[in-house]
């Protein structure tokens, strides 16, 4: 076996060594076609999703929900996949037919590898489309067992209390499911022995996709070893290829970076540079995998696949068969096609929203959560000291109505208790000790209130208010508003949710904080959670609208009836719900507050890494980081 598999590998190289310009050649066009291909559906279907929420915006969770769960968003998985594989399946389609050139000696330019891939283009696709059902249908087993194992033994807590604590039901679950994944990967290992030489058979004998997988099974048996070990002697060249096509960038960076550190000039060419030689790398890296692995395919099969008088592509003009005009046909569409895609792709991409330089927001995620427990006073305090900009904390409604800062569904992973939020009172809640998991020293630390938090808060950051409320809110959106306005913060904070109804209620929040007069239901949304606005058109009021100031950049605001109102803005939760990390307005630049004495504040002076007025943002419409060690950021 070992013997075979060395020469195998030999005869690959050497004819990776013969041929490797136009195995190159040939691997960029198809790469191209499937780069031309995926990048306008991947936009577009992105673009379905966003307009689907009705807000502009859209979170990760939502892009899952559609893709998985709707019937479009399925299909658009399988559509793309399917393009994918089939792209994939020419390639190394005609990465083999030059291989087999060269396995006698001969060169065949890229054009003509191209031509003959595709004149056996319905072949191929239609081999691998049936493979792809047949691995599908043996995925679904395995990936029900996996989902039975999650809702028997993960789901009595929060799944950050299983992911953080890991108790003997993670792992219980996790060898349940380690054993299911090693079940998946001995039948695929398998299934790939037993179909090695399918794709060949067609290419080079004219066979069926049914025939060629049935014959593959035949002709693999009793070589299925050399043929497993020379798959896995490939996935360890091609790991070693792709561990140094990106490491390599980042050692060349450190080693310069230091260099060229004086000048932004400096600084923005080499990083432009870097970038430019990891994507060169990346594509040498893809290229030599993709040549190598054909190649590696194609020699097997001459070895052992037991190859039936193989017709092997036209290498010359004399040699060469006359390509059929359906060939050239389908070609010529082929070419049309990409060059249409190609421009569809360019449009959307300049025509996607720019940003412009701006100053770069730092936004603590749950308070300074690294050094301190998540969402309590003490990680509030220690990030207000380290001068973020943000503090982003989240908030749910206890059984009793009070609105507590807390992330998860229970408190298993903070203080070990297993009470639901909803379902317990807040003294109760406001009785755990949720901090002597981290450290004695916050041995005193207890879920806060939102009243205290912002108290915190007030006047030496802003605030980012995430509404949580996993099926169980009733009046959280109004009460939010209310103790947002009673702690006078109604202009530095900024709200959010995953769930786009409860940002869309803050319009009639908005009104009952103004005092303007309430309509019936603008209290307490009724259990289905109706919008606020489709009441009042119902009622025959006009929408609320409002608009987001000139100049801002992104983020919530109440604006509560004061002036600068847009008549013509339909869309008033637009500025109001925005990607969880990354869409809160940048700082405003703010002057160190003083004491009696005159003398300024160190805790309040602007930060000179990222506080200075239009200071650039590197990457192209970032507006915010968020850090769990705010102080790490400046």
């Amino acid at each position: 076996m070992l013997k075979t598999t060395r020469a195998v590998l030999a005869a690959a190289f050497r004819d990776l060594a013969l041929s490797w310009r136009e195995l190159a050649v040939a691997d960029l066009a198809w790469r191209a076609a499937a780069f031309s291909a995926l990048t306008p559906g991947t936009l577009l279907l992105f673009r379905w999703v966003v307009s689907r929420q009705g807000g502009g915006v859209v979170a990760d969770t939502e892009i899952a929900t559609v893709l998985l769960t709707t019937p479009q968003g399925i299909l658009a998985i399988v559509l793309g996949g399917a393009v994918l594989a089939g792209i994939t399946a020419l390639e190394v389609s005609g990465l083999m037919a030059i291989g087999f050139a060269a396995a006698e000696g001969k060169r065949l330019d890229a054009r003509r590898a191209v031509f003959f891939a595709v004149s056996r283009a319905p072949r191929v696709l239609l081999l691998t489309a049936h493979m792809l059902l047949r691995v599908l249908l043996g995925v679904l087993p395995f990936a029900a067992g996996g989902g039975l194992v999650y809702f028997v033994l993960l789901r009595s807590h929060d799944i950050n209390f299983y992911l953080s604590r890991k108790p003997p039901a993670f792992w219980a679950a996790a060898v349940l499911v380690g054993l299911l994944a090693a079940a998946f990967v001995f039948v695929l290992v398998r299934t790939v022995a037993r179909w090695a030489f399918a794709l060949p058979i067609v290419l080079f004998e004219d066979g069926t996709s049914r025939s060629a997988l049935a014959e593959s099974r035949r002709r693999s048996t009793g070589d299925r070893p050399v043929i497993l070990a020379t798959f896995a002697a490939w996935l360890a060249i091609a790991a070693v290829v792709l561990t140094v096509a990106t490491r390599l960038p980042t050692a060349v960076g450190r080693g310069l970076a230091p260099h060229v550190a004086d000048s932004l000039a400096g600084i923005v060419s080499f990083v432009a540079g870097l970038a430019a030689f990891w994507v060169l790398l990346a594509l040498a890296a893809g290229i030599f995998n993709a040549s190598v692995f054909s190649l590696l395919l194609l020699r097997l099969y001459l070895r052992v696949g037991e190859p039936r008088t193989p017709r092997a592509p036209g290498v010359t003009a004399e040699e060469a068969p006359a390509v059929s005009r359906q060939a050239r046909r389908r070609v010529l569409g082929a070419t049309a096609a990409v060059a249409v895609l190609a421009v569809i792709g360019v449009v959307l991409f300049v025509a996607a929203p720019a940003r412009k330089s701006q100053p770069v927001a730092v936004i603590a995620h749950r308070g300074a959560s690294v050094e301190a427990p998540e969402n309590t006073l003490a990680a509030f305090r220690l990030a207000v000291d380290q001068e973020t900009d943000y503090v982003e904390l989240d908030v749910q409604e206890s059984k009793d109505g009070e609105v507590l800062v807390v992330h998860d569904s229970d408190l298993m992973k903070l203080g070990g208790d297993a009470a639901k939020v909803w379902e317990a009172d807040a003294a109760y809640l406001r009785s755990v000790d949720i901090g002597s998991r981290v450290g004695p020293q916050f041995a005193a630390e207890r879920v806060p209130t939102l009243a205290e938090a912002l108290a915190v808060c007030k006047g030496r950051s802003k605030v980012i208010v995430e509404l949580k409320q996993y099926g169980h809110g009733v009046r959280l959106e109004e009460k939010v508003v209310e103790i947002v306005e009673a702690a006078g913060m109604a202009d530095d904070c900024v709200f959010m949710s995953l769930d786009h109804g409860m940002v869309k209620d803050e319009g009639a929040a908005a009104r009952v904080a103004d005092g303007r007069p309430r309509r019936e239901g603008d209290r307490r949304p009724d259990p289905a959670r109706c919008r606020f606005r489709r009441r009042r058109e119902e009622d025959g009021d006009e929408p609320l609208r409002a608009s987001r100031p000139p100049g801002r950049a992104g983020g919530l605001r109440l604006d509560r009836g004061r002036p600068g109102l847009d008549a013509h803005d339909d869309e008033p939760w637009r500025r109001r719900a925005h990607h969880e990390q990354a869409r809160a307005r940048p700082p405003r630049h703010r002057a160190p507050r003083r004491d009696e004495r005159g003398a300024a504040d160190p805790r309040r002076a602007p930060h000179p890494a990222r506080r200075a007025p239009g200071e650039p943002a590197f990457r192209r419409g970032l507006e915010a980081v968020t850090s769990t060690r705010p102080g790490g950021c400046g």
